[in-house]
């Protein structure tokens, strides 16, 4: 087996173009890997929003 079906063989998730992955301030226990595409980080300060970074494939996050 590759490194690359060893990790991926447990959870793999598909998300949409503007899908929410997770919310600040959510609990949760998993990394992402991006496989393709990219994932916009976003904080939200009061009614407005700020893109604190853009990730792309390679990337990871938690």
């Amino acid at each position: 087996m590759t490194i690359k079906k060893t990790l991926f063989s447990k959870n793999t998730n598909r998300f949409k173009k503007n899908d929410v992955i997770f919310n600040e301030n959510d609990e949760g226990n998993e990394m992402y890997f991006i496989d393709s595409g990219r994932v916009k980080i976003i904080k939200k300060f009061g009614d407005n929003e700020g893109i604190l970074t853009i990730l792309d494939a390679g990337d990871f996050f938690w």
